[in-house]
């Protein structure tokens, strides 16, 4: 099993969501990068909004999960700290997923940024 499957295996529930939704906004991303209509740049806000929403909502749904099963198998002690360590690693691997379709994102909106000030340029010079 690859490293990369099983970080989106160990990550759970969260990770389907969290993939369309960076899926959709690498696509507008790259689609600003290339045309750079600026309302796409409305679209990708509201979308990394939704994304910083949906992380922040599984984080908390996977730390109710696994406070209520830390809870009722009564584990204690360095059982704890194993179970900590596998929670926050699946919390922890939705936000690696979410933000590294952000940071592409933005690296494309940057380069789509930079030409739409280019095409700027190049009009209003005569």
């Amino acid at each position: 099993m690859s490293t990369l499957y099983a970080a989106f295996i160990l990550g759970g529930l969260g990770m389907y969501p969290i993939l369309a939704t960076s899926i959709i906004i690498v696509v507008a991303s790259v689609r600003y990068a290339m045309d750079g209509e600026p309302i796409r740049l409305r679209f990708l806000a509201a979308t990394a909004i939704a994304m910083l929403a949906m992380m922040l909502f599984w984080t908390v749904y996977d730390v109710v999960i696994m406070l209520t099963t830390m809870h009722a198998s009564h584990v204690t002690g360095e059982r704890s700290q194993v179970a900590w360590a596998e929670g926050l690693s699946a919390v922890l691997n939705q936000w690696g997923l979410g933000l590294l379709a952000m940071t592409l994102a933005a690296i494309a909106v940057a380069i789509g940024t930079y030409r739409a000030g280019a095409r700027q340029l190049r009009a209003l010079r005569p």
